[in-house]
């Protein structure tokens, strides 16, 4: 990783992975358990002094995602959202973090195709893909997430994915769905809103429905 403000730098080889920052471990047996390494800044005002700006991007972390994540067999959250990993898909091999039950790469700079293998991850209860470029072309995947409450994919071009209404409406577990800005136009009918399995909020605001 990328790591222009040095947030990382208590994460020296041989300590203790448990002080670290952004690592929390599981009391009773040590495992690293959640991984929080979101930027800590939020995006400032468009018209803040360009110091405000220097700082936020200094914050983040960037450049690849490394596929060692998989050896934390028992870790159940990982939040990467805020940094800017420019220009990089979505790796792969996040769907093979069997443990997962939190998953936020919001607003983390991801783009193109979303990988179909996230929808290995049956224990996921919370994903957060909002506010990338990603173009997937189906959202099938998404059945195959057997625990998910909250799933948002807002500002990702879905226009070509023509199974998300079918997909996501018939979801037997998913309480809140966030697909705003995401290029829709087929209007979804009163009959399959209501015939959601478990929505409880739904989000479709900024799309292209006649209605």
């Amino acid at each position: 990783l990328i790591d222009p403000s040095n947030r990382l730098s208590s994460w020296v080889e041989g300590g203790d992975c448990c002080e670290w920052i952004g690592v929390i471990c599981q009391n009773s047996t040590g495992h690293v358990n959640q991984l929080h390494l979101a930027s800590p800044l939020s995006e400032p005002d468009f018209f803040a002094p360009n110091v405000e700006w220097e700082a936020y991007y200094n914050s983040m972390l960037g450049w690849n995602i490394n596929p060692s994540l998989l050896e934390l067999k028992h870790l159940s959250s990982l939040d990467l959202s805020n940094n800017n990993f420019s220009n990089t898909h979505i790796p792969k091999f996040l769907g093979m973090l069997e443990s997962l039950s939190y998953l936020n790469l919001s607003q983390a700079r991801f783009q193109g195709a979303i990988p179909h293998n996230l929808g290995n991850l049956s224990k996921l209860q919370h994903l957060d893909l909002g506010g990338n470029d990603l173009k997937p072309k189906s959202l099938q995947w998404v059945s195959g997430l057997s625990s998910l409450q909250y799933l948002d994919l807002s500002h990702a071009d879905l226009s070509k994915a023509t199974d998300w209404l079918q997909v996501t409406f018939k979801h037997p577990s998913l309480l809140e769905l966030r697909l705003s800005n995401c290029g829709l136009e087929d209007d979804p009918s009163p009959i399959s809103v209501n015939s959601t399995k478990s929505l409880v909020i739904l989000d479709l605001s900024g799309n292209g429905f006649s209605s």
